[in-house]
């Protein structure tokens, strides 16, 4: 494994350890290598809540939160995102219409990421959901 990837594990794993998280499920954190990157899934203690997943490469990471899957540039970047993630600090906010779709993320109310998709549905209206 690269030495970039190892230190981010170090650091991700100093993070979970550094604070009381009572709602990851620590006995069930998957940890996969390979030679040139690596893929980490966080779970929820509630079976029935989703985690986090991580994809870690030599020049990206991929933080997932369902529905969302954001490309990020940084290695500290991504650790700051995961760690608003697990302190339950993000927030994501799907806004149905008839004819689109739109989800935004922020994190403590600001606005991180938007998605907008086309999606022909019979409802209308606003859901509101916090991760950990």
């Amino acid at each position: 494994m690269i030495p970039a990837i190892r230190e981010f594990l170090d650091r991700l794993h100093q993070m979970l350890d550094g604070s009381e998280r009572p709602l990851v499920d620590r006995d069930h954190i998957e940890v996969t290598t390979h030679d040139t990157e690596a893929r980490v899934v966080i779970p929820h203690r509630e079976p029935d809540q989703p985690g986090i997943e991580i994809e870690v490469g030599e020049r990206y990471v991929f933080v997932t939160w369902t529905p969302e899957r954001q490309r990020v540039t940084g290695y500290d970047d991504a650790l700051r995102v995961i760690e608003a993630l697990l302190d339950g600090r993000v927030e994501l906010v799907v806004t149905e219409h008839f004819v689109y779709r739109k989800r935004c993320s922020s994190i403590d109310g600001r606005l991180f990421l938007t998605t907008r998709m086309p999606a022909l549905t019979f409802r209308s209206g606003t859901e509101r959901r916090r991760f950990f």
